[in-house]
């Protein structure tokens, strides 16, 4: 089953965990003294926000200075005027998203001037639009404050880490009828030949099975308020496997079908057969996917409790994959045409490399809501995708006290596809996908999501078998088709 092109699924998922923490900043003091400094004349913000113990002690009146000797008097400098303190209560704030101190549906971008600077944000950035500090903007987030059993804020970090684990399926393969049977009591000139042979290998997709991988993004923020920043996120899917093999015992006849052209009529290599053959056929077939991304992140608008980001880059992804079809046969008719214990063995292999290479066009959205963050994402990457196509084929053939001949060449491979092939083409590669964090502590949360990616344009071994023999047959076919891969991600998110 193919998926239609440029077509793109998402689907939702949970994330899940609690510790309690303390403020991760404080692990780099002196690094982030420097970075937390203001824009009022010098004055170092705070790494965070802490509320008053409920019993804490008045601060002790400062002790009288001694009289001055005469000094000339300096003129305090000017300082701009506090902002009014915010109050602690929920009720100061709409419950329409975006709609915060009666304001309306504001949206506070890098060059809005004022909105910026007014305290820190709940991923350690600057805060926006009136949020003053984390407790504010964590009291406004769905209404009221956060059960967290501590601030769930951060400080103004300066790097991000993300590891997943990924528990992914892929597209299955596409493989034409091949391997064939039949009752013993069909004639040995009809065995295996379609339509009326029994399929045992081939014919359909091939499901995969689910391949568990890793993908880790390290990135850090080129400003303190969290407008611009960098990263890279590298991913790669273990290798799915599927094999299939079956011999004499396992299926008194085995064959594997053709089309003859010369005959112009279906026909089949006879591999085992009752007082005629007796035989094996091996097929293997796996694939690998990795990719790799080095991206921006920039800010296009946020409020107290959203973020919305504009995602750019440069996006590389490879997908390989490969399929080997052996077979051996031992001749043990006694007086026919062929020397009795003759041995031929006939290979097949194809190999194929996706490798795309492009421009990443997308959009990331965070909505906190208390202990939990939703994020989801939407990208599109277009470029080249650079193809090859690797053949290889060989005849072996021993008869008994005559020696062997091997030749260049199987049954689905001769003259006219042996070799490497290769072509680039227009693509694009296509990702949706969502997570839900939990605030495990300040500056660390646990995820859970789902992705979705999908490559237009992509060369699949098993699509490069010509089963047509004889003549000019079989043929390079350069066939491409659609591939994705989908999955649960589970995850760690680390800021420092």
């Amino acid at each position: 089953m193919r998926i239609a092109r440029w077509t793109t699924l998402a689907v939702g998922a949970i994330w899940v965990a609690s510790i309690p923490a303390t403020l991760c900043a404080s692990d780099f003091s002196d690094r982030m003294a420097k970075w937390n400094v203001g824009s009022s004349r010098g004055a170092v913000a705070p790494a965070a926000y802490q509320a008053p113990a409920d019993n804490a002690p008045a601060e002790a009146a400062p002790a009288p200075s001694p009289a001055p000797t005469t000094v000339r008097p300096v003129p305090a400098p000017h300082r701009p005027a506090p902002h009014a303190p915010h109050s602690p209560h929920p009720t100061q704030y709409s419950t329409v998203p975006g709609d915060y101190y009666g304001g309306g549906s504001n949206c506070a971008t890098c060059n809005s001037g004022s909105h910026f600077g007014h305290g820190l944000g709940h991923h350690g950035g600057m805060g926006a639009c009136g949020c003053n500090t984390c407790g504010d903007m964590c009291g406004a987030t769905c209404g009221g404050g956060h059960s967290c059993g501590y601030d769930v804020c951060c400080g103004r970090t300066l790097w991000w880490a993300k590891a997943d684990l990924l528990l992914w399926w892929r597209q299955g393969s596409d493989l034409p009828p091949l391997v064939t049977s039949n009752p013993t009591a069909i004639p040995s000139t009809d065995a295996g030949i379609l339509p009326d042979s029994e399929i045992l290998f081939g014919g359909e997709s091939e499901p995969s099975s689910m391949a568990a991988g890793g993908r880790i993004d390290i990135g850090f923020w080129l400003d303190p308020q969290h407008c611009r920043g960098v990263g890279n996120r590298f991913f790669g899917l273990g290798r799915d496997s599927i094999s299939y093999d079956a011999d004499t015992f396992d299926h008194p006849i085995l064959a594997i079908p053709f089309f003859d052209v010369d005959g112009d009529e279906n026909n089949s290599l006879l591999i085992a057969y009752p007082g005629l053959l007796t035989g094996s056929v091996d097929i293997e077939a796996n694939s690998t996917v990795i990719g790799n991304d080095v991206y921006a992140r920039l800010l296009l608008c946020r409020d107290c409790n959203s973020r919305l980001d504009f995602i750019t880059g440069y996006h590389y992804s490879r997908i390989s994959e490969n399929l080997s079809i052996r077979s051996s046969r031992t001749v043990t008719e006694v007086g026919g045409d062929i020397p009795l214990g003759t041995e031929t063995d006939v290979f097949d292999e194809f190999n194929t490399r996706n490798s795309f290479h492009g421009a990443i066009l997308g959009l990331m959205h965070e909505w906190d809501c208390r202990c939990w963050t939703v994020q989801t994402l939407g990208r599109m990457s277009i470029g080249g995708m650079s193809q090859e196509v690797i053949i290889d084929g060989q005849t072996r053939i021993a008869v008994p006290g005559q020696g062997t001949d091997v030749t260049e060449g199987g049954l689905f491979t001769g003259e006219n596809n042996l070799g490497t092939h290769s072509r680039s083409e227009f693509s694009a590669v296509t990702e949706v996908g969502m997570n839900l964090a939990y605030h495990w502590g300040p500056c660390t949360k646990l995820t859970v999501g789902y992705s979705f990616i999908y490559w237009h344009d992509v060369l699949r071994a098993g699509d490069q078998i010509d089963t047509q023999v004889g003549g000019d047959r079989p043929r390079l076919r350069m066939d491409s088709g659609d591939f994705w891969v989908q999955g649960l991600n589970l995850g760690l998110v680390r800021e420092f």
